[in-house]
């Protein structure tokens, strides 16, 4: 997130120091945090929600976009999905179904919230790199960035690439 805002200059400039300040904060925040679940630093996927399933030859689910597969705490597997449910209204029994499959719920730890803010930014600032080819996406963003500085929850639409 630090990089793509240092090569960022599309954003206006409160904007841009609410991001960078933001990111700071939930690097202190995430420093402090403490994981509830067993075997603390495995490998997770890094960006596991529905969208990165596919259906195997048998029917099976299988995970793809490897791309963020890490080492890492198990919690943050449980976290693209909830804010899946939260910020694009998908349905929260979508999220139940993958806490029974995962066998845990993080919504039970108060750490969930920082990794929470931390997949919201993260999500935002991934499109940084092209938000000046893009209307529409840039219009999103301005919408995502006043909802997480004003603390509200307004739902979010999918990021889009128009020219």
């Amino acid at each position: 997130m630090r990089e793509r805002l240092a090569d960022s200059s599309v954003l206006p400039p409160g904007d841009h120091a609410w991001l960078g300040d933001s990111v700071d904060e939930l690097d202190e925040q995430l420093g402090d945090l403490t994981y509830p679940l067993p075997h603390p630093g495995g490998v997770i996927h890094g960006d596991a929600y529905i969208g990165n399933l596919l259906r195997g030859p048998r029917g099976e689910p299988v995970l793809c976009d490897l791309d963020s597969l890490c080492r890492g705490p198990a919690e943050w597997d449980l976290i693209p999905e909830l804010v899946a449910c939260i910020r694009y209204r998908r349905p929260i029994a979508d999220y139940d179904l993958l806490c029974q499959l995962y066998g845990a719920d993080i919504r039970t730890w108060s750490g969930w919230t920082v990794l929470r803010r931390l997949r919201e930014l993260k999500v935002l600032t991934a499109v940084l790199p092209v938000l000046d080819n893009s209307p529409g996406l840039a219009e999103q963003v301005r919408l995502r960035l006043h909802g997480l500085r004003e603390g509200s929850e307004p739902p979010w639409t999918p990021f889009r690439m128009t020219h």
